[in-house]
């Protein structure tokens, strides 16, 4: 696969601020791949995010290192809007990306300034808008919406201008766990039929760890981890960066200390309690 994300030797520090909030930066990221950006709190998180979809440096004002390249090309050559066009991004409140009256008019917003003919534009939406099982929303005014309702539209009003890369920063912070599981569906459907590069940014990965392929930890700034995800299980992640881990790893940990050998980090309910029983209950 290629390359379609690569940050070299970035760092960027904001003004007014003595330290910079992120150094070192190198990864790439490859078409297709689904991968989850974690850490703690003010870890740098938000400003890679934001490098990605060159609002880094056109609008957030500082000093940058390095380079963030997409599809080769540096942000510092392409402006934000013709960024956009490759990476889509949803903010962590679906309310502060939803702007028109009525789901059909907000998916359609951003493709006003694509110069589409009226007949394209219906027809994108509501191709993307039945991709997302929510086609029965489509005339639905916005504040009738649920917030699992409202993530969705803030997707798909992204997603209907056809980007390559989908970045969504926490996305699960206000849905419940039932529309938090729904999602992670939804995005590995997504990765997989529609071949759609996802960035997850989370510091929570109880639901994420069962889809994502590859892990990318940042802590104080750097990046300290790069890994499949089961690999990056294999670490202490909790106790040397502070995140919080799924219980089902924590109880892969506990077993390791008291003398077992489970295969590597199980991270589904089922395989866990077949190897309890296997192996546990029967010692």
């Amino acid at each position: 696969m290629s390359v379609i994300l690569e940050f070299k030797d970035f760092g960027f520090r904001y003004t007014g601020n003595k330290e910079f909030t992120v150094r070192d930066i190198n990864f790439r990221i490859r078409h297709g791949e689904f991968v989850m950006l974690s850490g703690p709190s003010g870890g740098g998180k938000t400003t890679l995010a934001r490098a990605m979809v060159g609002l880094i440096p056109h609008f957030y004002m500082g000093e940058m290192e390095g380079s963030v390249l997409i599809d080769g090309v540096s942000t510092k050559n392409k402006e934000v809007k013709e960024i956009s066009r490759t990476i889509g991004y949803v903010f962590q409140n679906p309310d502060n990306q939803i702007f028109m009256t009525t789901v059909i008019r907000d998916v359609a917003f951003r493709l006003e300034f694509m110069d589409l003919p009226k007949e394209e534009m219906i027809n994108r939406v509501r191709y993307i808008l039945d991709k997302l099982g929510i086609a029965d929303l489509m005339y639905r005014r916005v504040e009738t919406l649920s917030g699992g309702e409202k993530q969705k539209v803030a997707i798909a009003g992204v997603l209907v201008a056809q980007p390559k890369v989908l970045i969504l920063d926490e996305p699960t912070a206000y849905l419940s766990p039932k529309s938090a599981l729904g999602l992670m569906k939804l995005l590995d459907r997504l990765n997989k039929e529609l071949g759609i590069t996802i960035i997850l940014i989370d510091h929570r990965m109880d639901l994420a760890i069962q889809y994502v392929k590859r892990m990318i930890v940042l802590y104080n700034g750097r990046i300290v981890l790069d890994a499949s995800t089961k690999d990056a299980l294999e670490t202490a992640l909790d106790k040397l960066y502070g995140i919080n881990i799924p219980t089902i790893s924590r109880l892969y940990h506990i077993f390791k200390r008291w003398g077992y050998n489970p295969p590597s980090p199980i991270i589904e309910a089922e395989d866990l309690s077949r190897y309890i029983l296997k192996e546990v209950v029967k010692a």
